[in-house]
């Protein structure tokens, strides 16, 4: 049986540096969308950037779920 001293401790920087890497993944996956987006108005011409609308909330959209599945799947392996 292992001690508590056996066991390395996961240093908090471990965490802090995955959570900001999913922040800056969030910002590039809607930055993105909304480049695609932009670039579907530009292209058929539409009025009121509506494709640039839908896509960035697109992207936000999914990357809160992504967020959210990454913080489920943590905490079911004791992260």
């Amino acid at each position: 049986m292992k001690s508590e001293q056996d066991i390395p401790k996961k240093s908090s920087l471990t965490g802090f540096s995955k959570y900001s890497a999913i922040g800056f993944q969030m910002i590039a996956t809607i930055c993105v969308f909304g480049a695609i987006g932009w670039w579907l108005d530009k292209h058929f011409e539409v009025k009121g950037k509506w494709n640039t609308v839908f896509f960035m909330l697109f992207g936000v959209i999914g990357s809160i779920t992504k967020f959210i599945i990454d913080v489920i799947n943590d905490q079911k392996r004791g992260e």
